[in-house]
């Protein structure tokens, strides 16, 4: 099914249809299986990556898509129940408010939110090409004055690149975002915990959200037996641990 979401949902180049995950949602009043995928960020079809490019318009992926688990149309294609862009929803399931997707399961580097150039989520939410303000808690602002110009010079040596304190397009309220894998994210706040390696998608109260199982494990329990993780996915967080 994800060959299909690919071909039918990735609409543009520089969009991607990732990993697949299963949930339960109502549909038409029933609670049935869905099959859901975001619409995430796909740097490599960017068609010139510049710097600015790379960093201030193409910052985030956009919307989702989803399809009833065992069900298909007449001509054998997923029954769709969120699709297309802008987002659609059919069949009761929720509405996505918010499809903007800076934090994903393959989000790497950095990009600069906030500033004097239009990303194509601008044009694509707005439909007239109005700047969308980010306007999430995450984010390192630039600020104004001295503070402003010592923090573009700090994040041009930290990344190795001048653009930072050269682009005339950075404002004192734009905002760096960082670590933005989710999977990074959860192990750097909670570091004495193994997570599982495959975060999965959720839509909820209109906006998507990723939810990501976390384990305790310990050798310390009375009268316990060893757990033998070998046989377990590689790139699973419980494999080769010993508790």
């Amino acid at each position: 099914i994800q060959r299909s979401f690919a071909a039918d949902q990735s609409t543009r180049p520089f969009y991607d249809i990732g990993d697949v995950d299963v949930d339960r949602y109502e549909v038409d009043g029933v609670t049935r299986q869905v099959m859901l995928a975001a619409r995430d960020l796909d740097p490599s079809g960017i068609n010139s990556p510049t710097w600015e490019a790379t960093h201030l318009v193409y910052t985030n992926g956009y919307g989702m898509v989803a399809a009833l688990g065992n069900d298909k149309t007449s001509n054998g294609d997923p029954e769709m129940l969120v699709k297309d862009i802008p987002v659609e929803s059919a069949r009761g399931l929720p509405e996505v408010t918010e499809p903007r997707i800076y934090f994903g399961e393959d989000s790497g580097g950095y990009v600069i939110v906030n500033t004097d150039v239009k990303a194509p989520s601008d044009e694509l939410a707005a439909g007239k090409g109005a700047l969308q303000p980010y306007d999430g808690a995450d984010g390192i602002r630039f600020g104004s004055g001295v503070t402003g110009f010592l923090r573009k010079a700090a994040f041009s040596l930290r990344f190795g690149e001048i653009d930072p304190l050269l682009s005339g397009n950075i404002r004192s309220d734009s905002r760096v975002l960082l670590d933005r894998d989710v999977k990074d994210r959860v192990e750097a706040l909670a570091p004495f915990l193994a997570f599982d390696h495959d975060p999965y998608l959720v839509l909820t109260e209109g906006r998507l959200q990723y939810v990501v199982d976390g384990y305790t494990t310990t050798r310390n329990y009375p009268n316990s037996q060893r757990a033998d993780t070998g046989g377990l996915d590689p790139s699973s967080g419980l494999y080769g641990r010993s508790f």
